[in-house]
């Protein structure tokens, strides 16, 4: 399983959070999900199956994961999503209280953390 790739990016004033993930080969799919606001806008899943096992198999997923994130970063900066855009808050704007809230990479690090811890 190779590891998925997160990029966040301000087009026309708003702030994007695009996540592209690899399901594994037991589950051969990969996942890509554009955020903004912390709403999901769009997200496309593409199979792997047919590729799992096959000579140059990780540099082929490579390819595909890297091919997929930068399809969804294409449609941000498209302006496909600009319409539902949420302005990203200025710098005078006061900062929510998050103390006690979890980002999405902290869930994601505690999550695998207690799958290894119950291996």
């Amino acid at each position: 399983m190779l590891t998925g790739y997160n990029t966040d990016i301000k087009h026309e004033g708003a702030i994007y959070h695009i996540q592209t993930e690899d399901g594994g080969v037991d589950n051969p799919v990969i996942v890509s999900l554009i955020y903004q606001g912390g709403r999901i806008l769009s997200s496309k899943k593409t199979s792997y199956a047919q590729i799992v096992g096959t000579e140059g198999f990780v540099s082929q997923l490579r390819q595909l994961l890297e091919g997929q994130h930068r399809d969804m970063i294409n449609d941000v900066t498209s302006g496909q999503f600009t319409d539902d855009a949420v302005p990203a808050p200025s710098p005078s704007d006061p900062l929510p209280d998050t103390a006690d809230e979890k980002n999405l990479d902290q869930v994601i690090l505690e999550y695998l953390a207690s799958e290894l811890d119950s291996e």
